[in-house]
């Protein structure tokens, strides 16, 4: 199978769609629009055409639909605050 080049079969730090919204306070549908009315960058794609999702990809998207940083997993807040 070909892979882009800056995608490999190692790379497994990514999030769905569904999980970005998710983390967002979002329905997927609204980060789906988002993405494709270009109020938020794209991220790169899977060889099936899936949305790879990283942190920053998430970050940026949640500083452009939220005007917030992307706020931490529930749990990790707990961790932190420890």
């Amino acid at each position: 199978m070909a892979y882009p080049e800056s995608i490999t079969p190692t790379d497994c730090d990514f999030l769905s769609t569904r999980g970005v919204a998710k983390l967002l306070g979002l329905h997927v549908s609204k980060l789906q629009q988002s993405v494709w009315r270009g109020q938020v960058s794209a991220p790169k794609k899977s060889p099936s055409g899936d949305y790879l999702w990283t942190e920053e990809d998430a970050n940026r998207a949640s500083w452009a639909l939220c005007h917030r940083p992307l706020r931490a997993p529930q749990g990790e807040a707990d961790k932190e605050g420890a």
